[in-house]
């Protein structure tokens, strides 16, 4: 559909088509060497030109409006994972072939039919997916089409989850229908629910371990289970447990030692029994890692506050830390510096402050370069912060602003999540001070400050080393309700956990001068996922160096040894391993300018068939998963059921209008009809012998 508008009054035409009249009339209305009807073409024509350009001077505008119908969006969300057809390929492929004729029948019907897994891939073709996390699945589904016309999922599914929270938990912007797959009988089955243990020990200390032991499938016998833990092979422990009836759980508990530092393996096996179908299940691994000691990480503050809060919450998930608060005035312990639990990272919350409470543990930290985190807020003392050897001055101070952050481009010191740009664009504001600062010139930025939509040049989170003494300093206060928000968001905190957590590990993190290193991204990689291994080579002043081979060698908890040849470059720093479940160690060489270079270490991979713990599909779960969101539950059987009730409650189609404006003046045709107007009138004029 198209209009034209005005930016001017429309009642101007009719001034403008009698100017054009009299300005034709004025030119034409005497003698001439033409025709009567040659001077009236002649007339039209000069009318025509004057009235066109006057009218472009009203300022016409087309307006452009493009309706475009959106069907409705009907996704079939395939469950993938081994659990659904474990023993049944034919079953698999006869789903799978159905739910695309099914496809074809109700795009017919008017539907745009979507085919995809737990994973987001379209056109799923095999079952053989390592875990099953249903509710991010339909998370995932709900993000990636909020720009389409989604009416409803139909869930495919066994019913089964082993990964992420309960689909129930979460509210659904469209009805979720259900089509219930897999087997609901009960097998004779022992399998071990969980192990419950310390992922960290200190050398020479006894750790627990508890196996939870379930059975199903036996009625109500009074079934005795033999558990057993297996290091290097052989048996160290073993525990009967007697369970008796279906469902219910029994617990073996044993206390183990920590003899040598390093990664340590458990296997702890369950059974088996007589009858049993599936041992997969039957065993689980602990791996766990003993250390000779914990870093002590130190909170000095001014007062309570949410930022503590959130930061000690991200420290004590790692067990190699032991945290303390100290607040002068208010939590007294002693010298929280002095004696065997001297800090190995110190974290300064809004210090120096205006009561200059802290001077003291701020001076000794400066003093000793012991690595140290500082947190500006409104308690600080800003004025005093540059004086008291903090390397921030500001120019001025006593107002205070609202920024928000932005990840760094250049920050190399550590990884952070790919998603912190994302994730950071949905996070409230922090409270910073107002005003130009500067700092040091080598500093090396973590996140900067976002203003609006604008992203300033200024630093929000940073590192810098001032005489050999590494500090991170964050120019703001409230990170607390970051972590809030991303859990409302997102029901987890992983990407503020990170950043926060790598940052302190990198404070009280020696100074590594090697100039080739070699490391796993993670010191335990979870089952199914490969191994990742990061190569970071330097020059002699500590420039990225690319181009030279390196030689990997990966050797097993019985020595069998995997090689692997690998060049990074300044796009690729990592290899990639398929490993089975168990504890390796890691040699890496290089050879340069005649010389050899090499590092080492170790890692473990976790055992990662998560699909054949339980086989027994949940369709209760599928039931009221469908009830709570409003839509329907099916057996696989009846997919012609399903299909018959989208055909009698369809979904409308959603019309979607673009409008688009353009200025009459800036089209090309308007030049061409205003020059052809022109051009035949001359032409006609010097035809009929005129000037």
């Amino acid at each position: 559909m198209q209009r034209i508008l005005f930016e001017q009054s429309p009642y101007l035409i009719i001034p403008c088509a009698l100017l054009a009249a009299a300005v034709a009339w004025f030119l034409y209305q005497g003698r001439h060497p033409w025709s009567k009807k040659i001077n009236l073409l002649l007339t039209a024509l000069r009318f025509a030109a004057v009235f066109f350009l006057l009218l472009l001077l009203l300022g016409p505008v087309v307006k452009l409006v493009l309706n475009q119908t959106n069907r409705p969006v009907l996704v079939f969300l395939v469950d993938h994972s081994k659990s659904v057809f474990l023993q049944d390929s034919v079953k698999a492929k006869k789903l799978l072939n159905d739910l695309r004729e099914k496809k074809s029948e109700l795009e017919s019907a008017g539907y745009d039919v979507r085919i995809r897994d737990l994973d987001g891939n379209e056109n799923p073709g095999s079952f053989n997916g390592k875990s099953s996390d249903l509710n991010t699945a339909i998370r995932k589904t709900e993000t990636d089409l909020e720009d389409e016309h989604l009416t409803s999922i139909v869930m495919v599914s066994d019913g089964i989850f082993n990964d992420g929270i309960s689909p129930l938990y979460s509210s659904s912007t469209v009805p979720i229908h259900t089509i219930a797959v897999g087997d609901t009988l009960q097998r004779k089955d022992i399998r071990i629910r969980q192990l419950q243990y310390n992922k960290v020990a200190y050398r020479g200390n006894k750790f627990p371990v508890r196996a939870e032991v379930i059975a199903g499938g036996f009625g109500n016998e009074d079934i005795p289970v033999m558990v057993k833990v297996l290091k290097d092979g052989k048996t160290i422990e073993t525990r009967e447990v007697r369970i008796g009836s279906n469902g219910n759980y029994r617990t073996a508990d044993f206390l183990l030692l920590a003899d040598k530092p390093g990664l340590v393996r458990y296997d702890i096996i369950a059974g088996p029994v007589n009858g049993e179908v599936n041992l997969q299940n039957n065993k689980m691994t602990a791996i766990l890692e003993v250390v000779d000691s914990k870093k002590q990480i130190l909170i000095i503050a001014t007062a309570p506050h949410p930022d503590i809060k959130a930061l000690r919450s991200v420290l004590e998930k790692n067990e190699h830390y032991t945290i303390n608060v100290h607040i002068p005035g208010v939590q007294e312990n002693g010298d929280p510096m002095a004696g065997p639990t001297a800090p190995d990272v110190v974290i300064f919350h809004q210090i120096p402050d205006q009561r200059n409470s802290s001077r003291p543990y701020l001076e000794k930290v400066l003093k000793e370069k012991i690595p140290a985190f500082f947190i500006i807020g409104q308690q600080s003392a800003v004025r005093q912060i540059s004086a008291a050897g903090i390397p921030v001055t500001f120019e001025s101070a006593g107002q205070w602003d609202e920024v928000y952050g932005a990840p760094s481009q250049q920050f190399e010191l550590f990884k952070i999540p790919e998603q912190t740009a994302d994730v950071l664009n949905r996070m409230p504001p922090l409270i910073t001070p107002f005003g130009k600062f500067t700092v040091p010139a080598d500093v090396r930025p973590v996140l900067m400050q976002r203003i609006g939509n604008v992203l300033t040049t200024r630093p929000l989170f940073f590192t810098v080393e001032k005489d050999e003494h590494r500090m991170a300093i964050l120019m703001a206060e409230g990170i607390w309700r970051w972590r809030m928000k991303e859990y409302q968001l997102y029901e987890k905190t992983a990407v503020f956990d990170e950043v926060f957590s790598k940052m302190i590990q990198y404070l009280g993190t020696p100074e590594d001068k090697r100039k080739f290193r070699c490391f796993p991204i993670e010191r335990t990689f979870s089952g199914g996922r490969p191994a990742v291994i990061e190569f970071q080579i330097y020059d002699e002043v500590f420039q990225p160096e690319y181009g030279i081979p390196v030689q990997l060698e990966i050797t097993n908890e019985v020595g069998e040894k995997q090689s692997f040849s690998f060049t990074p470059d300044a796009s690729r720093r990592t290899i990639s391993v398929n490993l089975p479940e168990g504890i390796y160690r890691y040699r890496a060489v290089i050879e340069r300018n005649g010389k050899k270079e090499a590092d080492s270490g170790n890692f473990s991979v976790l055992p990662g068939d998560r699909e054949s713990q339980d086989l027994t599909a949940d369709f209760d779960l599928l039931r009221r998963l469908s009830k709570t969101s409003g839509g329907k539950f099916f057996r696989s059987p009846d997919l012609n059921s399903l299909e018959q009730w989208l055909k009698s409650n369809p979904s409308p189609s959603k019309v979607r209008s673009d409008e688009s404006l353009y200025p009459l003046v800036d089209l090309l045709w308007v030049f061409f009809l205003l020059l052809a107007l022109v051009g035949l009138e001359w032409g006609v004029r010097k035809a009929e012998g005129g000037y």
